[in-house]
């Protein structure tokens, strides 16, 4: 209540930030921040492969739980604007 429902966008916002300026590369974190349903995935891959890198292993969660609770979010986001 106290965030308006953006916590969400923010969080990925702030984390595509960090890897922007991790990796050196061209995304868009303010893009990615807004349309942050569609990008839960790709952040969890990114994630992942960071934890692989810094601890030979993947302290994020696992692929299989990643890609359940993304599809869960589509799903959720899409039942709620064809309202």
């Amino acid at each position: 209540i106290l965030s308006l429902g953006i916590f969400v966008n923010y969080w990925s916002y702030r984390n595509f930030k960090a890897i922007k300026e991790r990796d050196n590369s061209s995304i868009m974190p303010i893009a990615r921040g807004i349309f942050a349903f569609l990008w839960y995935y790709p952040l969890y891959l990114a994630l992942a492969e960071h934890s692989q890198q810094q601890l030979n292993k993947n302290r994020v969660m696992p692929n299989w739980t990643a890609l359940t609770l993304w599809l869960m979010i589509l799903a959720s986001v899409f039942a709620y604007r064809m309202d």
